[in-house]
């Protein structure tokens, strides 16, 4: 099963308190946009206007569109907050 990696605040909308945040959590899906679906069912203060703020490596790979991006039953994928440029 893919593994997803929840890096810095977004922990935070996974439970309450310091205590209760998860850091990594393996879901089911293939494909990124259930990838999506699957996290927001398990946590669902990860909204859409949340996770959009936040770019996604894939196996170890920064992807720019990753809607269409199918999985492998190993890949990792890792939430990184977006920098803006100035």
């Amino acid at each position: 099963m893919p593994t997803v990696v929840l890096t810095g605040d977004l922990r935070r909308y996974t439970g309450l308190g310091e205590q209760g945040q998860i850091e990594e959590v393996q879901v089911q899906a293939l494909n990124y946009r259930a990838v999506r679906r699957e996290l927001q069912a398990m946590f669902p203060l990860l909204e859409d206007a949340v996770l959009d703020k936040y770019g996604v490596a894939i196996d170890g790979v920064m992807v720019q569109t990753p809607l269409l991006e199918t999985l492998e039953p190993d890949s990792e994928l890792v939430f990184i907050a977006k920098i803006a440029a100035g």
